[in-house]
């Protein structure tokens, strides 16, 4: 079992709960059998033996064995609490927690030495069919860690560098790169238009990692509009707020607002971006718009917060 994967939507990253060692050693090893990108069913039983749980967390066969037994013992008992669980699994009514066991059953093969488990059904959004809002990290990464603390922390920290990765240094290393193909052509210069959001401007509740990297992203914008303007180059930067898409299908049923509540927000046609980005592209390079927000009229954004 090499090259692991773990992947958790960050619902569970943030959830509470209380494991222990050995307990949340077995959830990551089976959680990184997963295929994350396809439907996980209840009835899907994921084995783990005591040799490969000595290899992967580097501990003794004896204790191998000892830590699968125990956790045979006590897994099943464990729950998690997640806060504001209805925006990966639409419901009629919405909850503003759930408390779930992380398993529905668990096996011990003695002959073996191994256990096989089934995730309960309510955990099985959070664990597969991840679209977006996921952190993933290898799982040889915590397994020399001997702290559920330190595992926990590593998660959190994980969690943020993938936004970081995607939202910010994705996004640089594109302008970059643009920014050499527009110097280097004949005649020079060219438009780039950066995808910022709403958020670049006021948050919304959770959202620190999304946010921080959105405002960063109207730093980008300023710094190469300047950078540029030497080179004929023009960088503008447009901030979306509601268009209706896979992503923002959770606001149609009710989004956490700053006081608390659940709330449906309402949303535009995706094609009115299009049509944004459009006029911004079809500018000379004499003009440029800088910032543009184009958002649902009655979505509240104004004065949120």
């Amino acid at each position: 079992m090499k090259n692991l994967l773990v992947y958790k939507a960050n619902e569970v990253i943030e959830a509470g709960y209380k494991l222990t060692l050995n307990e949340l050693r077995v959830v990551l090893a089976c959680i990184a059998q997963v295929n994350s990108s396809e439907e996980l069913l209840e009835t899907d039983e994921f084995e783990l033996s005591a040799k490969d749980f000595a290899a992967i967390f580097e501990v003794s066969q004896d204790e191998s064995y000892r830590a699968l037994i125990d956790v045979t013992e006590s897994l099943f008992n464990r729950y998690v609490v997640i806060e504001n669980p209805d925006s990966l699994r639409p419901h009629p009514k919405k909850a503003k927690r759930l408390r779930t066991r992380w398993i529905s059953g668990i096996r011990y093969y003695p002959d073996e030495g191994g256990l096989s488990l089934r995730f309960a059904q309510d955990m099985l959004p959070y664990l597969s069919g991840l679209k977006n809002a996921f952190t993933r990290y290898r799982l040889e990464h915590v397994g020399r860690m001997t702290s559920i603390y330190a595992m926990r922390l590593y998660e959190l920290l994980a969690q943020w560098q993938s936004v970081v990765d995607v939202n910010l240094t994705g996004m640089f290393l594109c302008l970059r790169q643009a920014f050499r193909v527009m110097k280097a052509q004949s005649p020079m210069g060219g438009r780039i238009i950066n995808n910022g959001s709403i958020s670049a401007t006021t948050p919304r509740p959770n959202s620190i990692a999304y946010t921080a990297t959105k405002h960063a992203v109207t730093g980008l914008t300023k710094s190469a509009s300047l950078d540029g303007r030497k080179y004929g180059i023009a960088v503008g930067q447009i901030d979306i707020g509601n268009a209706a898409t896979d992503m923002t299908q959770r606001m149609t049923t009710g989004i956490l607002q700053a006081n608390g509540e659940l709330s449906v927000e309402p949303v535009m046609d995706v094609a009115i971006v299009g049509q944004s980005v459009l006029y911004m592209a079809g500018l000379p390079l004499q003009a440029n718009v800088m910032f543009h927000t184009v958002m649902a009229t009655k979505m509240p954004f104004a004065g949120r917060g």
